[in-house]
């Protein structure tokens, strides 16, 4: 029989010990791109007129508003980066940045002359509001939601260090208005300029409405809704970019667990399997705290210059709990336990 022994951990809930450090270390600069192109020189009376509808459909495609009409080129993540709105968040406080670590454990306190476009709004609904969301979208997983499964990778903590074992097969139910297959129905709230917020549920159109109405923020009209639900502390994410078409401006809203979210350089190679459970990502992840009931939003370098994704998670014995399942934050020694289920909303808004 394996004996699982313990190590010397922090579990965090309210109390954020740390050590302040400098963002610039981590972020890469110059990962900004040159824009969105000169477009094309002619007269200017007749260059605002030829650009007017490609401007248009940057926002109807994109959501992003250019601010001059000669900001139309080739679309990429870079150009949307630099073009779209920089006033959408509000400014950066030390309670954002109190809740991203970098890979040493070391809290990102003095990030603030390198704004990579992260916020954390922390209960940002109540146990109330929780449960009516909860209930609104089993009930809406039973109507449109579509299953995937996949190998959830077992790892354990052992005398301070990660190893895997057996592999078993993990569930995870999605709903949301962006095609995304030709056999998945998408939801009836669609999509980028069609969405329709009057046919999402109540409660959850409420959590959209609360997140425009948040104070400092300066967001346009919904673009996405995309909600996921992962059982058995399973609650493994790809690194990914979502999709340009979405929006610029991200919002994940997590249900019923802690767990830690992690951005990733796009232009680093990523870990996987059991190293990515030891070591994270890349040498460079940015891990964010994701306390239950909490928002985080990002927009700018974080949408579109950095992927996100979750680990895996690894396993620990903990006195009278026994075995559970748990992230890191930063590194083992700053540890998140996670619940058996976490449903997640993801809200995209377009530029004002």
């Amino acid at each position: 029989r394996k004996v699982i022994r313990r190590v010397q951990h922090r579990c965090f809930v309210d109390s954020f010990p740390g050590t302040a450090t400098n963002w610039t270390s981590w972020f890469k600069a110059g990962a900004l791109g040159t824009g969105l192109g000169a477009g094309t020189m002619i007269s200017r009376g007749a260059e605002q007129q030829a650009q007017i509808p490609e401007a248009n459909a940057t926002y109807e495609n994109y959501g992003v508003r250019l601010s001059a009409p000669s900001q139309v080129g080739q679309v990429t993540p870079q150009s949307l980066c630099s073009a779209c709105s920089a006033s959408a968040f509000r400014k950066p406080t030390d309670l954002d940045y109190s809740r991203v670590c970098n890979m040493k454990g070391e809290m990102l306190l003095d990030a603030h002359d390198s704004d990579p476009g992260l916020r954390v709004e922390i209960n940002f609904v109540s146990e109330e509001e929780e449960a009516q969301l909860v209930a609104d979208v089993e009930e809406l997983l039973v109507q449109c939601g579509s299953s995937s499964q996949a190998d959830g990778l077992h790892a354990e903590v052992v005398d301070a260090s990660v190893r895997s074992r057996a592999k078993e097969e993990i569930s995870m139910i999605r709903c949301t208005g962006r095609p995304e297959a030709d056999n998945i129905k998408p939801a009836p709230w669609s999509y980028g300029a069609h969405l329709d917020p009057s046919k999402l549920p109540d409660s959850i159109r409420r959590a959209a409405e609360k997140i425009r109405s948040l104070e400092g923020y300066n967001l346009g009209r919904l673009r996405d809704v995309s909600i996921n639900k992962r059982t058995k502390g399973f609650f493994f994410i790809t690194p990914h970019t979502d999709p340009l078409t979405d929006g610029p401006h991200v919002f994940v809203l997590g249900l019923q667990s802690a767990a830690v979210l992690t951005f990733s350089p796009a232009n680093e190679v990523l870990r996987q399997g059991e190293q990515a459970e030891r070591h994270s990502f890349t040498d460079q992840d940015l891990d964010v705290l994701v306390k239950k009931r909490s928002l985080v939003g990002f927009t700018k370098d974080a949408r579109y210059l950095w992927k996100h994704g979750m680990r895996g998670g690894i396993e620990m014995d903990i006195p009278d709990e026994g075995t559970c399942r748990l992230d890191f934050w930063g590194n083992l020694a700053n540890v998140v336990k996670r619940s058996p289920t976490r449903i997640s909303l993801v809200f995209a808004f377009a530029d004002d």
